[in-house]
């Protein structure tokens, strides 16, 4: 006789129970690996945390000495963080402070408006060089072995050297053809770049007469970059430099070659610091850090909405990002 239906369905189901059970046993003591968290940086861990700030002005330049000694500077501030805390080092300042050098040791060097200005390692500030009158305000520095300045006037389109141990300042370099001169870097008293921030050209100096057109051949950029503007320049090794600016531009020079490096932000890049052991870093408006380590450009946690203005570090040690309204972060590995 055949089944009737209702034995059927009942026959049916008893089978499913019973292929669950079998399912079931066989999974026993055996559980489900979770599943990893992303990261939210996208670096292995690396992020930007706040530090407790000395000031609630803007800081516009920052530097970490050999001992992780942290400098901040603002208008008419700077002080020195170590492992006493924080010590006032304005004595002597004035005015806006447009970037900051300390040597090895402990002298150092700022951009102020119409001068050049140093410290001795416990001294206060003075002027070491008066900027000619055309000469508005110092925007970018770079402290070569602690002893020569180079040092950009961009209201008149040049950059002036300067020795720190006396002597005569070379006359000022002045490309008229040029928009404003924002960016410099010396790899050797006879290996100066120098950056036109407007339209992205870029000349290097290799000797010869300082202050002839000559003497700084122009360096090829590509063609789709030279209308950013460029806001930060470091060089992490050799002939390497890199320059951030407006728009999220990273440019990256490499044995003589500039190319554009996909950041992945469209936000304006101000600062950028790094070394080859360290990764690069580089900073921007709204909070927005950024994380090269060979595996190209990632974004960082900051913890804040504020603009970043510069970002420095201590080959191995500390690395600090500073900004509007006293923001001071330090890295975590």
């Amino acid at each position: 006789m055949d089944p009737s239906p209702r034995e059927t369905r009942w026959s049916l189901a008893w089978g499913l129970v019973v292929t669950l059970a079998l399912a079931c046993a066989a999974q026993e003591g055996h559980e489900p690996e979770p599943e990893e968290e992303p990261k939210a940086d996208g670096a292995a861990g690396v992020r930007f945390e706040p530090m407790a700030s000395p000031t609630a002005i803007d800081l516009t330049a920052a530097w970490v000495s050999p001992d992780d000694s942290v400098w901040v500077a603002g208008t008419g501030l700077t002080m020195r963080r170590d492992a006493g805390g924080w010590q006032d080092r304005s004595e002597g300042l004035t005015g806006e402070i447009a970037d900051l050098w300390v040597a090895d040791d402990g002298r150092r060097v700022a951009g102020s408006i119409g001068a050049l200005l140093v410290a001795d390692a416990d001294g206060p500030w003075r002027v070491l060089f008066d900027m000619p009158s055309f000469c508005f305000r110092l925007t970018h520095l770079h402290l070569l072995e602690g002893r020569i300045v180079h040092a950009v006037c961009p209201y008149y389109d040049g950059l002036i050297r300067i020795p720190l141990d006396g002597g005569t300042p070379a006359e000022l370099f002045s490309d008229a053809d040029s928009s404003i001169n924002n960016l410099v870097w010396s790899s050797s008293a006879a290996d100066v770049t120098a950056i036109h921030w407007f339209e992205v050209k870029v000349v290097r100096y290799r000797g010869g007469p300082w202050t002839e057109t000559a003497s700084w051949p122009t360096e090829e950029v590509p063609a789709a970059e030279t209308a950013h503007e460029l806001a930060g320049l470091w060089g992490p090794e050799g002939d390497t430099l890199v320059a951030v600016g407006k728009g999220g531009v990273i440019l990256r020079r490499a044995a003589g070659v500039w190319e554009r490096e996909a950041s992945g932000v469209e936000t304006d890049l101000t600062s950028v610091w790094g070394t080859p052991e360290d990764g690069l870093f580089a900073v921007g408006m709204g909070g927005v850090a950024l994380f090269n380590d060979g595996q190209g450009w990632r974004p960082l946690e900051t913890g804040t909405t504020a603009d970043l203005l510069a970002v420095r570090g201590n080959p191995g040690g500390e690395v600090v990002a500073v900004g509007a309204h006293g923001t001071l972060l330090h890295l975590v590995r």
